[in-house]
């Protein structure tokens, strides 16, 4: 079971008529079929191959968790972007389904891995197998588009992503929700000073049954962040850890050592950690000063 929180700025549930009409955004979805509910302002229903349930609860979210979450989103980073009041939210429930019967078999042909993402030195990773972990990304990813529909059709003001750590402008949930991984919905960022560098801890990836991400860099902008989503959607893909002593990098020519360290958060806990190097300086070349020419003064004409 997984669950999210959409923020609503008063209590409103959520309306059958306006939802498909949200979720004509997502047509891969297909149709809606709403299932019996009994408990009023709950709305219960199966599309894309999920079960759903939408429970509304005429509250914020208690002790102002959701408040606080923003700086966690890349929509709210610095403060760029704060959480409206908001004085209810839908708890949004993707129920347990029937294992699918194709899933049910041990064999099944090897896949192929996807070459995107940081580029990695000694891949010897075996390739991707259909079953469990590509189902897990698959209704994963209906759900956050689920969750989408939910957004527009209820005009909410933020979503709360509990195990991300993460409340995202609602904007930035529908938008990142038309990727085909969309992670900075799931996986929520921390940006903490280290001395005279910058560390960007991952929050979810147990979601995901994988470590967390501990990124160094000498400073942090839009390509440290690019980059650090592009190492989490590379493991996400492999399906599992990278080894000890690894190599990744920005390039083909760059060489990232890969260690797992204690997070910086939980000591009992262990993430895997890559530093980017500092900026080489350039040398500036001196300045050759120009001698000032002497200009002979002309002899006026008598």
């Amino acid at each position: 079971m997984r669950l999210c929180f959409v923020l609503l700025p008063d209590p409103r549930p959520l309306a059958a008529t306006s939802f498909e009409k949200a979720l004509k955004e997502f047509p891969e979805l297909g149709p809606v079929t709403w299932l019996s509910s009994t408990r009023e302002g709950t709305s219960a229903f199966s599309v894309g191959g999920i079960n759903v349930l939408c429970a509304l609860m005429p509250m914020a979210v208690p002790e102002g968790e959701a408040d606080g979450a923003t700086e966690h989103s890349l929509s709210g980073l610095d403060g760029s972007w704060t959480l409206p009041d908001h004085r209810a939210h839908l708890v949004v429930v993707q129920q347990e389904t029937p294992e699918r019967p194709e899933n049910r078999s041990a064999g099944g042909s090897r896949g192929t891995r996807r070459e995107t993402g940081p580029q990695r030195s000694g891949d010897l990773a075996e390739p991707e197998r259909p079953g469990k972990k590509g189902t897990q990304l698959e209704e994963l990813t209906t759900f956050t588009r689920v969750v989408a529909g939910v957004v527009r059709a209820t005009q909410a003001v933020g979503v709360y992503w509990g195990e991300g750590g993460a409340t995202h402008h609602p904007e930035f949930v529908v938008n990142i929700a038309h990727s085909e991984l969309p992670l900075p919905i799931w996986i929520g960022v921390s940006v903490a000073k280290a001395g005279k560098a910058s560390e960007l801890l991952s929050i979810g990836m147990k979601q995901l049954g994988l470590p967390e991400l501990l990124l160094t860099a000498p400073a942090v902008d839009g390509g440290v962040f690019e980059f650090f989503y592009d190492l989490l959607a590379y493991v996400v893909r492999r399906g599992k850890r990278l080894p000890e002593g690894d190599s990744v990098g920005r390039t083909e020519k760059e060489r990232l050592k890969v260690h797992y360290v204690a997070s910086p958060v939980d000591a009992d806990d262990w993430v895997w950690s890559v530093s980017l190097p500092p900026a080489k300086k350039t040398k500036k070349k001196p300045v050759k000063k120009v001698a000032k020419q002497k200009v002979a003064k002309k002899k006026k004409r008598k």
